[in-house]
């Protein structure tokens, strides 16, 4: 991500721009930031194979896009799950407000009728997963303070 500052006085461009460059995060970085995020808001998974599959759906549409707009791009798919996590909880009172289940990351990024083309991919990897990928742990989240949420 390139930012540019031009110090402007009036019309005239009185300094040279300063560039600001961040690396993008990983896509182990983005996970670990995404559940940090979910934590926060005191939302959690129904099991651990439905938060492998949050893991394994945000590798994947990350990986799929171009827009690295790093802390809010997570943040951005995170407000997309948790509003399908609002509509089942409204069209079924057994669905808790506060936990994800699998079903609900496929209805939010599995490609549905009311996606945009381009949006989301419309064919994410089956719930199966490898067992050799490494998902990362809660050992990666020391590196994040919590400010990134913020």
């Amino acid at each position: 991500m390139r930012i540019v500052n031009l110090a402007v006085n009036g019309t005239y461009v009185t300094a040279p721009p300063n560039f600001f460059t961040f690396e993008d995060y990983s896509v182990d970085e983005i996970v670990a930031i995404g559940r940090l995020q979910l934590r926060h808001q005191e939302i959690k998974f129904d099991q651990p194979s439905t938060e492998k599959r949050y893991a394994q759906a945000m590798t994947e549409l990350y990986q799929n896009t171009n827009d690295h707009s790093n802390g809010r791009w997570i943040r951005n798919r995170n407000d997309e799950l948790l509003r399908q996590l609002a509509v089942a909880t409204a069209n079924n009172p057994d669905h808790p407000l506060d936990e994800i289940w699998s079903e609900d990351i496929e209805k939010a990024f599995g490609g549905g009728g009311d996606s945009r083309p381009g949006d989301k991919p419309t064919n994410l990897p089956s719930s199966q997963t490898p067992d050799t990928f490494d998902w990362g742990s809660d050992d990666t989240l020391p590196l994040l303070n919590g400010d990134e949420l913020k």
